[in-house]
């Protein structure tokens, strides 16, 4: 344990206000009442999650006197040590008592892929679940937001480095203390504050439905943990008390409202009790539940503790129960020993699907039954996610023709739990060159032994003959017709043949299966192309031009991880295709110009208007997704950008801004994606004439709306990553008939692969009188 000096609460401080309980403009408002500047908050803010320190003293650069006054006023650290179980390096188990003698644990878990932080919440907790032993004792009080940040302090101190993922899953139910831990949150997320992901933080709940509700609501992306452990109101009754106030039924339409409101996948923990919760009935009444559901499984043998007579299961009960579940798709894990609020073991594990082709396949499985972006079912925190997310991408991609290949090899069509399988097998040995047949082979059939071992050899053999095959196949099925050789549906090769030209709808579906590049916009206000060229060429990144705006873009090549480049946490540059210029240029905003981006998020066109707005002028950034505007929330604090965002649907824009106008309004409007399916292979798949009518409707009841918004003689941009004439020209060729007081100026596109960038269409339209 590191030699820093900690400072604890005693007897004779108990009317302090603990320090970490404060948010940044609450220490601004206690400087500004000392009638001090206002950098000595930020210096306060920076000494106690940049530096941690844990004494007053130690803020060497504030003044003698106000560092007096903290110290009367506020304590650092309430937390104090009683007993560390556990050997350093290991998983720890921290015994803290508070400053009322009511203690508190936490556990410090290291895994190769980083350290992981559980803490509690509460002292004692009220929901009494059977074996859930921090219950037994009742519950005495909910715990401060600094008490709770006072854990992650000192697990960084203890560990000398931060932790790298924080559950809330120790002593207390989360959401009984919504207030205090959702501020608690927002401190451990703030990039100023302890700087770790949303998607690094996990909420667990025994199934409080209005704290899920309320957290729905709240515009970021943490992970979402429900304890569930049975799969009958009857049994769950029997565990957790909590079931009688919101029934199983109840709280998983909460749950799926939930998924639908954040596109977050939630996990359900499910303790396994012998003969209780545990035989196959219960297996495929809980696949029964959750099977149309964005949701995963993680299974806990109970760890037995005192007050509880269960046992744990038995391995081939396990085994049955996880077979059961992945079979109906389900993605599936199994813990060790448990840890969290049922026992804090110090000798707990966890165990996760180690192959990435089984966690592959998995994630497949989920977007077959969600049909959701593939980018959003990849988790952050998976090992080989790179490889992961080539496969992923690589299936969806390549899904059409992997389908003939098996027609070639298999009689009849292969079961839903096996068919993801064999696609990462295939995509393996047919397009991953960097990956020894032997393993593309060996390792996926491993991959689906602990999943559905009766298929392993069905899959064993279907991928040795397209290995022996391979070279056959490949030829045979370069005399496909172009929708099946270039895996596209006949719908869209048919509707670009017409428009295009077979020889240009060949060039375009090929483009569409060729992995992008990213590209980086240098923030040209503070560092010019060159500058920022040479200052990635001194970390050994050679960035080419981008063809078509080669002063504003740059290609990065293949593996770059974006957060690591230079000057990104200083705003540097943003990320975006150069073909989001195309609808800037026709805005066209200058300095003083008041600017409303209507459909804002992630936000690389803010950036680009607020760029030519040069600190003048008004800029708002409106978006109706909680969850897209936290990123665009994010890019925008990142690039140091003063724009106001709002969260409201622009379909509703001239209720929400009546009486206001502004002389140029972009409306960047959600579409069928025809023109980047290169980066969301999933779009080619779900294109219908069903979906594009209604995002058409949608379309128009945006253009409605903005219309009033457009000052006299100001100007509307209309803008989509579509590449279809409907959604495009032909829409606002209509749209111009039906309101004559606006005029089309000009309209650009692109489609790809021209200008080697994505597919995208602008409109300037001006508005008279």
């Amino acid at each position: 344990m590191s030699e820093k000096k900690v400072s604890f609460i005693d007897n004779q401080v108990k009317r302090q206000s603990l320090i970490y309980s404060l948010s940044q403009s609450e220490i601004l408002s206690f400087v500004a009442a000392k009638n001090l500047p206002s950098y000595r908050a930020s210096q306060i803010w920076q000494w106690l999650y940049k530096h941690k320190v844990q004494t007053w003293e130690e803020m060497s650069n504030l003044p003698k006197q106000f560092k007096e006054e903290l110290e009367q006023n506020f304590v650092i650290q309430p937390l104090k040590i009683k007993e560390v179980f556990g050997d350093k390096g290991d998983t720890q188990k921290i015994l803290a008592e508070l400053h009322d003698t009511e203690t508190i644990e936490f556990v410090l878990l290291p895994s190769p892929h980083g350290r992981t932080l559980c803490i509690s919440s509460q002292a004692g907790c009220r929901f009494n679940c059977a074996f859930c032993a921090s219950g037994k004792s009742g519950f005495s009080r909910n715990l401060e937001t600094g008490e709770i940040i006072g854990q992650v302090i000192l697990s960084t101190i203890i560990w000398e480095q931060p932790p790298t993922h924080i559950v809330f899953m120790g002593i207390g139910e989360p959401l009984d203390n919504y207030e205090n831990v959702m501020k608690a949150v927002r401190i451990i997320n703030d990039p100023a504050g302890l700087n770790i992901g949303a998607r690094h933080i996990t909420i667990s709940t025994c199934g409080i439905i209005p704290g899920i509700l309320r957290l729905a609501e709240e515009g970021i992306q943490i992970e979402l943990s429900v304890s569930l452990h049975a799969s009958n109101d009857k049994t769950r009754n029997k565990l957790m008390p909590i079931n009688k106030t919101y029934p199983l039924k109840e709280l998983l339409a909460t749950c799926e409202n939930y998924s639908k409101k954040t596109k977050r996948i939630i996990t359900f923990e499910y303790t396994l009790i012998k003969n209780l919760n545990d035989k196959p009935e219960d297996a495929a009444n809980l696949a029964n539940l959750l099977k149309s559901k964005m949701a995963r499984v993680n299974l806990i043998p109970l760890s037995p503790v005192d007050e509880f007579a269960g046992s744990p299961p038995s391995e081939k009960s396990m085994k049955s129960f996880i077979y059961i579940l992945e079979k109906q798709g389900i993605n599936t894990t199994l813990r060790g020993n448990y840890v969290g609020r049922k026992n804090m073991n110090n000798n707990s594990t966890t165990k996760t699907a180690s192959n990435p082709r089984k966690t592959t396949a998995k994630i497949i499985q989920q977007w077959l039954r969600t049909k959701d972006f593939s980018n959003i079912l990849i988790p952050d925190n998976i090992a080989d996610r790179s490889f992961v997310t080539e496969v992923v991408y690589g299936v969806i991609r390549w899904k059409r023709l992997l389908n003939w290949y098996l027609r070639q090899l298999v009689h009849g069509t292969p079961d839903k739990s096996s068919l993801p399988f064999l696609w990462v097998g295939l995509y393996q040995i047919m397009f991953m060159d960097t990956v020894a047949d032997h393993a593309a082979v060996n390792e996926t059939v491993e991959a689906i032994k602990d999943t559905n071992a009766r298929k392993t050899a069905f899959v064993n053999a279907v991928l040795r003959e397209a290995l022996r095959r391979k070279t056959e196949l490949k030829e045979k099925s370069q005399n496909l017709p172009l929708a099946i050789r270039l895996s596209h549906p006949d719908l869209l090769v048919q509707r670009w043949g017409k428009r295009f030209g077979s020889k240009k709808t060949e060039s375009l579906c090929k483009w569409n299966n060729i992995p992008a590049l990213v590209t980086i916009h240098p923030a040209v206000n503070r560092i010019s192309t060159s500058e920022f060229t040479e200052k990635l060429k001194q970390v050994g990144i050679i960035p080419k031009p981008h063809p078509f705006y080669p002063d504003l873009f740059l290609e990065l090549p293949h593996g770059i991880k974006i957060h690591d480049l230079p000057g990104y946490l200083d705003g540097l540059f943003s990320i975006q295709d150069p073909s989001t210029m195309m609808a800037i240029d026709l805005l066209n905003p200058k300095p003083g110009d008041t600017v409303l981006d209507a459909c804002a998020a992630p936000g690389g066109k803010t950036i680009l208007i607020a760029e030519r707005l040069a600190n003048t002028g008004k800029l708002i950034a409106m978006d109706f997704d909680n969850n897209r505007l936290k990123i665009l929330n994010e890019n925008v604090k990142r690039m140091k950008i003063p724009a106001e965002l709002i969260c409201a649907d622009a379909t509703k824009a001239k209720l929400i801004f009546k009486g206001i106008s502004f002389n140029k309004i972009l409306a960047d409007v959600p579409c069928t994606n025809t023109g980047v399916i290169r980066r969301r292979p999933d779009a080619r798949w779900n294109f219908s004439i069903q979906h594009m009518e209604k995002i058409i409707k949608m379309q128009n009841a945006i253009l409605d709306s903005l219309a009033d918004l457009v000052a006299s003689n100001g100007s509307l941009v209309y803008s989509t990553c579509s590449i279809e004439a409907e959604e495009n020209i032909l829409l606002i060729r209509k749209w111009c008939a039906r309101h004559h007081n606006f005029k089309l100026i000009k309209f650009v596109s692109n489609i790809p692969p021209a200008n080697s960038m994505d597919g995208v269409f602008a409109a300037l339209l001006q508005k008279y009188g």
